[in-house]
């Protein structure tokens, strides 16, 4: 019964959302009303039940079991036990000033106890959806010199990179909020294009004098995955300004990095309407990889400059002295937005078009700063409608989205159609079905073709399929990262590269 529902979410919000005992009375009302109950439920419930909870899903589920058995509790304006759940967590989460409050007070003893804080909090109030995450497909794929983290992710839709260009040509004074970025996002209920938010907290930053904020994505691809976001609704731009809002960032964070997306379509994020970086713990498989070459130039005792040993075109900048870094950095930039080489198809701008780009990483060690630079350029084609510099169509079946600095540091996020459409190969495989069969019967899986008649040459056992399909799927991802390098790892681009960093 409802009432029950009602008294076990206000133990979850005493036990988990810190709801002082003395409000309890006030938000029992509060949920009566909510619910159109006339008195509350006068039994015992099991508060060991509740304080063993990891997160809210339990809840979720008896929400859905009472509107599967009762209906839709009058009052109420949703319909999914979800909205339902954010809506009433929402409302017993801590009021914004009070997260802010006590976020900076932790903060001022240690960053990483801070950041635990809006995670845990996160997690309790369902804003981080801890069980649909933990249904996600994951995997390390050892290469060679090298490793990635691959996800099938089943939470997030896949986006399409024509409907992300045109977010750049929205006005924000068209809709409310402006973007699903905007603070205004904050207690928001939701509508038909933006999802409810009332259990979204975020917290203020100072970053080089401006104002920002953090908050943790809903989607957690790896550990502590935070977004940082500018309080005022502009354009993504990749400038000094904005390198030295990351340095800022990592002063104030030392134990996470923190990254910003290109700032145009194809080779940046899928919002591009809004300034934003992404950070996390230092978990990337990129950090682990080793120099292939290092640049001997005028400050090298203050200032390592070196090319890394990585799929993409990545430089790496690493100093003690910050303005030196954050110099060497917008010296680098300027160069590669200039830069052709057309013989190696890199043309940097066409009929006032900018084409190259850079996605730029930081992190901290101890007292040095040590920033990424990953060249990339949009430009298309003909041969390369989707992008000469993107994932080729013959990998479109796998991952035809925007890789984004997620992907550029090896951590994979593919659609959750992969799922279902292995899911179902793997079963016609087991079944004996022929791949000619698999492609003329079966239309969801015929963008697989290549790897139907790999699969049916390899003759591998039945369970020896899946370790078989995520070896495929990794080995699409690392050619789709060197589609994306504009000097490719031959003579003619190794050479190229070194080349263009002694400009």
């Amino acid at each position: 019964m409802v009432e029950i529902l009602v008294e076990k979410l206000l133990a979850y919000g005493e036990l988990k959302l810190e709801l002082n005992s003395e409000d309890v009375n006030y938000y029992r009302n509060v949920l009566l009303n909510k619910f159109g109950l006339k008195k509350p439920y006068k039994g015992v419930i099991n508060v060991s039940e509740i304080q063993s909870m990891n997160n809210p899903q339990q809840l979720i589920d008896e929400m859905q079991h009472l509107i599967d058995t009762k209906g839709i509790p009058q009052h109420l304006s949703f319909t999914d036990p979800e909205e339902i759940i954010v809506d009433v967590l929402g409302l017993m989460t801590p009021i914004p000033s009070v997260v802010n409050y006590r976020f900076a007070e932790i903060h001022k003893k240690d960053s990483n106890k801070a950041i635990k804080y809006l995670y845990d909090l996160s997690i309790a109030n369902n804003y981080i959806q801890e069980a649909k995450v933990a249904e996600n497909i994951r995997w390390r794929a050892d290469l060679d010199g090298k490793y990635f983290e691959m996800t099938i992710n089943l939470a997030k839709p896949e986006k399409d990179n024509k409907e992300t260009a045109k977010l750049l040509k929205e006005k924000p004074d068209d809709k409310y909020p402006s973007c699903p970025l905007c603070l205004e996002n904050v207690g928001f209920g939701g509508n038909e294009s933006t999802p409810p938010r009332q259990n979204l907290r975020a917290v203020p930053l100072m970053l080089d004098k401006e104002e920002w904020y953090l908050q943790f994505s809903p989607f957690v691809y790896y550990k502590d995955h935070i977004i940082v976001i500018s309080k005022d609704h502009n354009p993504m731009t990749i400038t000094p300004r904005i390198f030295a809002k990351l340095v800022a960032f990592v002063d104030q964070f030392p134990d996470l990095f923190i990254g910003s997306n290109s700032d145009i379509p194809i080779v940046g994020g899928s919002i591009l309407n809004h300034e934003h970086f992404q950070g996390g713990a230092k978990v990337m498989p990129m950090f682990s990889a080793k120099d292939r070459y290092v640049l001997k130039h005028k400050h090298d005792r203050k200032l390592k400059v070196s090319i890394l040993e990585w799929d993409s075109n990545v430089v790496k900048l690493e100093s003690r002295t910050k303005s030196l870094l954050l110099q060497k950095a917008a010296e680098i930039t300027g160069n590669w937005l200039e830069y052709t080489n057309e013989e190696l198809g890199i043309i940097p701008a066409t009929c006032n078009e900018r084409h190259a780009a850079v996605t730029p990483i930081v992190v901290k060690e101890k007292r040095k700063y040590i920033m990424y630079l990953i060249l990339r350029n949009n430009r298309t084609d003909e041969k390369y409608p989707a992008g000469i510099f993107h994932a080729h169509p013959e990998y479109h079946n796998i991952k035809k989205e925007g890789i984004g600095l997620i992907e550029q540091m090896g951590t994979f996020i593919l659609p959750a159609r992969l799922k279902s459409e292995f899911g179902l190969i793997e079963e016609l495989y087991k079944a004996g079905v022929t791949g000619a069969e698999m492609l003329s019967e079966y239309p969801t899986i015929a963008k697989h073709a290549t790897f139907i008649k790999e699969l049916m040459l390899s003759k591998i056992k039945p369970n020896e399929f899946e370790k078989y399909a995520r070896d495929y799927m990794t080995s699409v991802c690392e050619n789709i990262l060197q589609n994306t390098a504009c000097f490719k790892n031959d003579d003619a681009g190794r050479a190229a590269f070194i080349k263009f960093l002694e400009l």
